[in-house]
């Protein structure tokens, strides 16, 4: 007890709150700030790299390859956020610029290294202008296998006006019709929010009506919503602004084609006609192409195909639908003779060895389960 009076009446003397003073007043401008922007966004940061640092490499630069190389590390590293990163990157930058400003003014060292690096970058620069353009030929040879072909038309919907049907379809033209499907979705939930709402208002205001109706004269009520005209204005001009985008919706679905599309469309459905009979004559004098190829793995020949029954044809069908090895497909599989690329995958199926007994618990289990469901059953229509 004397301990807590003692502690309570404890005051620190005049030269320790000196000190603590003299102490905060050292120590708060060592303190670190944290600024409220991110640091690339500060001018202290750019306008030292830009103005210092990338200039004077670029001055420096004793060969158009090193001054190259500077701007691609440069754009490379533009996008770091990272404080560690970014610190190691400017530290390497301040020490190459170093070396290039002392091989600038002839010391032997540092012009050796520049001469060095200068040849680095040189063939590095090689390597790089040659995988650019092994990158830009299989990006153009993609291009030109996956480009799209006029097949048809495109009927206008509410989410997309007249467009031809192009194979395979253009990842722009899906995704306008992804997002104006999703944005027609979120109006008419909202549409549908607002009208709920304003009945809700109407039910208040006939509500309140009556309840003013049932009271007497000298007690008097002020409700919320005796003039529901005021509520209903806000949310009534939204519903027509919502009604007036369902209109445009509407007219978009009964836009026509404009002459000019629907004759290039018509033009090109002609050509797949006439490209499909050139490709039956040339099947007809002998030829393979990709289309027999897909044509003959989908069913046997004809001459087999017509002495199997049923079963077998439907065999064949499923041994045809899938690569699976397991399953029903994987004992059709096995049925039909097929040489199986893991012929004991099928015994996944039935468990492991060590398994066996949790199994057949399991198994017992879910039989006597579904015998009283039965019984039960039975009993319930008696």
């Amino acid at each position: 007890m004397s301990q807590n009076v003692a502690t309570s009446n404890y005051r620190p003397s005049a030269s320790s709150l000196a000190f603590r003073a003299q102490l905060a007043q050292t120590i708060s401008p060592l303190r670190r700030v944290t600024p409220r922007v991110p640091f690339w966004r500060l001018g202290a940061h750019s306008l030292p790299v830009l103005w210092t640092l990338y200039r004077g490499l670029l001055r420096a630069s004793p060969a158009p390859d090193v001054r190259w190389r500077v701007q691609q590390q440069f754009r490379k590293h533009r996008h770091l956020t990272s404080p560690q990163a970014t610190q190691r990157h400017l530290q390497f930058g301040h020490k190459l610029l170093d070396v290039l400003q002392r091989a600038k003014q002839g010391e032997p060292r540092a012009k050796a290294v520049t001469d060095r690096y200068a040849s680095m970058v040189t063939a590095r620069r090689d390597k790089d202008s040659f995988k650019t353009m092994l990158v830009k030929a299989f990006a153009e040879r993609k291009r030109l296998l996956t480009r799209p072909i006029l097949k048809g038309y495109l009927r206008p919907t509410f989410f997309n006006g007249p467009l031809p049907r192009l194979y395979p379809q253009p990842p722009h033209i899906a995704g306008m019709i992804n997002r104006r499907k999703k944005a027609f979705e979120r109006r008419q939930a909202r549409y549908a929010s607002v009208k709920e709402l304003m009945n809700d208002i109407r039910a208040e205001a006939s509500f309140e009506e009556g309840l003013q109706r049932e009271l007497p004269r000298e007690q008097k009520f002020e409700g919320e919503f005796v003039k529901p005209g005021f509520w209903l204005h806000y949310h009534g001009q939204h519903a027509k602004h919502l009604f007036r985008a369902f209109l445009l919706d509407i007219r978009r679905s009964r836009t026509t084609y404009p002459p000019a599309l629907a004759a290039q469309i018509a033009a090109a459905r002609a050509e797949r006609v006439r490209n499909k009979r050139r490709e039956f004559q040339r099947e007809l004098r002998g030829e393979v192409l990709a289309s027999t190829l897909r044509r003959a793995r989908r069913a046997p020949p004809p001459h087999v195909l017509e002495k199997m029954g049923p079963r077998r044809r439907r065999w064949d069908a499923v041994a045809r639908s899938s690569v699976s090895e397991v399953g029903y497909v994987g004992w059709v599989k096995r049925q039909l003779g097929f040489k199986l690329r893991d012929p004991d995958a099928w015994k996944v199926e039935i468990g492991r060895d060590e398994d066996q007994p949790r199994l057949d618990a399991m198994e017992d289990e879910i039989r006597r389960e579904n015998e009283r469901r039965r019984v039960e059953y039975e009993r319930s229509l008696r």
